[in-house]
């Protein structure tokens, strides 16, 4: 959300079925700024929220009133006409029964559509740390996903995405297949979970780039090139 103008205009200058999303901690995605991106074209926003008690998901973020800050991006979201998601990051503390099940209560009261469950990595902050899930847990994950998905007395609830389950028995979907990822430094990637970049999409042929993706695939999730 710090370079909106760009983010307008790559919306705007995109064909019309391009389903374009954005990811976001909901920093300065305030009402206007989601009517823009609703105007432009945008798809949904995807907002990180890492738990559903506030004084921990500030915890987690590093940021006092970052909680808050989630609530008024939903909202405006909402307002907006966007699809919202939540992301949530599942680390070891966090994966239980009842922690699952108050989060995605409180995702749909915020007007969520779906949930997004991502594996903590040791990557970023957590880089050199043990942070994987135990195979219990990755077991607890895919349970709540199927429940929640399937169970019609659940149908009030957001749907759940679980990437790490799908990308383990049916390998990677970006790669060229139906996305590609671009980082904030024009940086083409298979997927936000792959770390292996196939070049810039602000110098040379984008095309090559986007060629060699698909030659090469995810790095961090594949069943072997496309």
């Amino acid at each position: 959300m710090l370079r909106l103008d760009d983010i307008l205009a790559l919306c705007r200058a995109s064909r019309p079925e391009t389903d374009y999303w954005i990811a976001t901690s909901g920093f300065r995605l305030d009402g206007p700024a989601a009517a823009q991106l609703a105007e432009a074209g945008l798809t949904g926003v995807c907002i990180s929220m890492d738990h559903f008690e506030a004084d921990r998901h500030d915890t987690f973020r590093g940021r006092a009133g970052s909680f808050r800050q989630v609530q008024r991006a939903a909202r405006h979201v909402r307002e907006a006409g966007l699809v919202l998601c939540l992301t949530l990051c599942a680390t070891r503390e966090f994966v239980s029964v009842e922690n699952l099940e108050h989060y995605a209560k409180l995702a749909g009261e915020l007007g969520a559509g779906f949930i997004q469950i991502l594996e903590p990595r040791a990557v970023g902050r957590y880089d050199g740390c043990d942070v994987e899930l135990s195979a219990e847990q990755l077991a607890l994950l895919d349970e709540f996903k199927m429940n929640v998905n399937a169970d019609p007395g659940r149908a009030h609830l957001p749907a759940v995405i679980y990437h790490g389950d799908y990308q383990r028995r049916l390998g990677c979907y970006g790669a060229g297949r139906w996305y590609v990822f671009v980082n904030s430094a024009g940086e083409v990637n298979a997927c936000p979970f792959c770390a292996s970049s196939a070049g810039s999409s602000l110098d040379g042929p984008l095309e090559e780039v986007l060629e060699r993706v698909e030659r090469s695939g995810c790095q961090a999730y594949s069943l072997g090139p496309r």
